[in-house]
């Protein structure tokens, strides 16, 4: 993250300034390192460059500079074997930050810390002072500051011939396939196949690979350390396992803004209509971020990408993100909305979305803690699922194609048809609403005015920025691909340029680590194995992959092969995207029936959301989209002057004046 302290350094309009004091009043003192000329900022002020990406913080830390530059590898970059070290260190570290003990010294309380722990993880006994450096190293460097630094290590071999290691994973497989087995039979097992291996070896004279003896004692360690839970599971059962290694506890209290953040999807109870055509999206999806404290809205995505890891990571960032400039697109928001900033914690259900190697990956190195919530207890992200019930009680009640949940209310009623608001307007409504008149309404038996309790508490919370790159690499996908004589390809995307040139020149064709934003594949980054730093690699066609989304992708690929099977080439590619929007758009206007379904489809296929406001699911249209007039809306009062149903109702006569 960019937090600074004195010492470090700040670039900005391609100067350096050194950071001289940060005093009481959390003003910063500059002083650049040419010409001695001095600044001074608020500690607002400048994090809002940094939020913006105009300035950017080096640390006067080497190590620090190595590990979080814009550039740096990112936690999910490094090796699976390095990882699960510094997962299972970050365990020993969160265990003692929750525990509420002050310092960490050889007492009692810290070696039961520490036993618990290690029996949890199957880990060994680490000393005080282990743990104590780790949680140094995670407070200064975060998650990679406990990666382990294996480059400058000896030899990292088992001692134990590798013969030895196939026979214990098959002993303590053999162990975990009885029925109730015991850690004796499986050792006598381990021995019984070393004295049948050797007894080969005399009869072959192969001297050389005789196997040493394997103690009672080495093997419940090495057992122990390789998966206590599964063997747990493999003698009670798994579910009896799961209750044993379960965690119950109320939610965690947030005491602070950013200390605790839910995050949900719904799908709007209203229908909404193409900016062009007129004719019904269908229903949009809400992915929303919530503050658990104040109950403001951090961040939200819109559009028609179903639940995924696109839809969290566009949330997330939008959460993160500072809001001025995109509140400037819709005209008629009157209010600010000064959420912003990484939370400690998020919560999050059981979906498939949140199930992720690469959502996990992101929290860990954004130094979030990511909380599932378990099976059946949706109170665990209460504060969400009130804001989507508020969301279509108050905000879509009434509202022209408004979708009933009851069906029997609907009686006569068809939401398809009368859905009369577009997309754009939908977008413009929907912040309006969220700034202007949930943000500063009492909520809930406490009547919490989110905009009042966050710019309360504002001051008092330590609000660090995050570079938009750095945010951006965080949450992109990681693979490997082979850099070859033309360049990298991804998905049948040829991405290349004098920097994979100069690495084919020195190490010819070579495996590299790239990331990838899903929501644009015209660049990717690659990571240099020099210096372990990502540098951009652009598509060579960027007439196809600018602003090409990976679902737009698989849709062209999948096209492409029925036409042709043994070509990869980009212009097939190009074609097959051409005629696919001339399908979805032809759909979309020959049948009344089965538009609905087409055309949510072309909504998602031309990514259709927030973040790309007015615009169509036909492609190069050449219609004009005319804003809607200003909406009177309160500003800034914690109890707006009108109240939610005067709002929705001076909004919808000005859709029913549209019609």
């Amino acid at each position: 993250m960019a937090s600074y302290n004195v010492g470090d350094f700040i670039i900005k309009d391609d100067h350096q300034y050194q950071i001289t004091n940060i005093n009481k009043q959390n003003f910063v003192f500059l002083e650049d390192t040419f010409t001695n000329a001095k600044l001074k900022y608020s500690k607002r002020d400048l994090n809002d460059l940094l939020f913006l990406g105009r300035a950017e913080v080096v640390s006067s830390d080497p190590r620090y500079n190595d590990l979080h530059s814009e550039n740096a590898k990112d936690f999910h970059s490094y090796s699976e074997e390095d990882k699960k070290i510094a997962r299972d260190r970050f365990k020993f570290v969160r265990a003692f930050q929750e525990s509420g003990i002050k310092g960490c010294s050889n007492k009692k309380p810290i070696r039961d810390l520490i036993a618990d722990v290690a029996m949890e993880i199957g880990h060994e006994i680490i000393s005080w002072r282990t743990l104590k450096r780790w949680v140094d190293q995670h407070d200064v460097y975060g998650i990679r500051g406990l990666v382990p630094q294996t480059k400058k290590k000896g030899n990292r071999k088992p001692r134990k011939p590798n013969k030895i290691e196939e026979l214990i994973v098959e002993a303590l497989e053999e162990y975990k396939n009885k029925t109730r087995p015991t850690f004796t039979t499986a050792h006598e097992y381990l021995s019984d196949q070393i004295i049948l291996h050797n007894k080969e070896i005399d009869d072959g004279e192969r001297e050389d690979e005789r196997l040493p003896s394997f103690s009672y004692q080495s093997f419940i360690l090495r057992a122990k350390k390789i998966a206590p839970a599964s063997l747990l599971e493999a003698y009670v059962g798994k579910s009896e396992a799961s209750k044993k290694n379960r965690v119950s506890r109320k939610p965690d209290e947030a005491l602070y803004i950013l200390d605790r953040a839910e995050i949900d999807h719904t799908t709007g109870d209203c229908f909404v209509v193409d900016d062009v055509t007129a004719l019904p999206l269908g229903r949009p999806y809400v992915s929303a971020v919530l503050d658990k404290k104040s109950e403001c809205i951090l961040g939200c995505y819109i559009g028609f990408e179903s639940p995924s890891f696109v839809s969290v990571a566009r949330a997330m960032k939008h959460a993160i993100s500072d809001k001025s400039a995109f509140l400037k697109q819709f005209s008629s928001v009157e209010g600010d909305w000064p959420c912003r900033g990484a939370f400690i914690e998020i919560a999050y259900d059981r979906g498939k979305e949140f199930d992720s190697d690469l959502l996990e990956d992101a929290l860990y190195d954004l130094n979030i803690t990511g909380r599932g919530n378990p099976a059946g207890m949706p109170w665990y992200k209460g504060a969400v699922e009130s804001f989507f019930y508020t969301l279509n009680k108050k905000f879509l009640d009434n509202k022209p194609g408004k979708v009933f949940s009851n069906l029997f209310v609907s009686n006569e009623y068809d939401p398809e048809k009368n859905a009369v608001i577009s997309l754009s307007d939908f977008l413009e409504a929907f912040y309006v609403w969220v700034v202007d008149v949930y943000m500063r309404s009492p909520h809930g038996k406490d009547k919490v005015v989110p905009y009042a309790v966050w710019k309360l508490e504002e001051k008092y919370v330590d609000i660090e920025p995050i570079p938009p790159k750095k945010l951006d690499l965080a949450l992109s996908e990681n693979k490997t691909r082979t850099n070859r004589g033309d360049g990298i390809v991804w998905d049948t995307i040829k991405y290349d340029n004098g920097f994979l040139l100069a690495l084919r020149k020195q190490y010819g064709n070579q495996l590299l680590t790239c990331k990838r934003n899903r929501e644009d594949l015209s660049v990717i980054h690659v990571l240099n194995p020099a210096d372990e730093k990502f540098y951009p690699v652009e598509a060579v066609d960027q007439e196809y992959t600018k602003g090409l989304t990976y679902f737009q992708n698989n849709i062209c690929r999948r096209y492409r092969d029925k036409l042709a099977k043994e070509s990869t080439d980009e212009v097939s590619l190009a074609l097959a995207r051409q005629k696919i929007r001339e399908i979805f758009n032809n759909s979309v206007l020959s049948s009344r029936k089965k538009k609905l379904a087409h055309s949510k489809a072309a909504a998602r296929f031309n990514d259709l959301g927030q973040n790309k406001v007015g615009e169509n699911t036909l492609v190069n249209s050449s219609s004009e989209k005319s804003r809607p007039s200003k909406i009177s809306t309160p500003k800034g009062d914690i109890t707006p002057p009108i109240s939610n149903s005067e709002f929705l109702a001076a909004f919808k006569d000005k859709n029913d004046g549209r019609k």
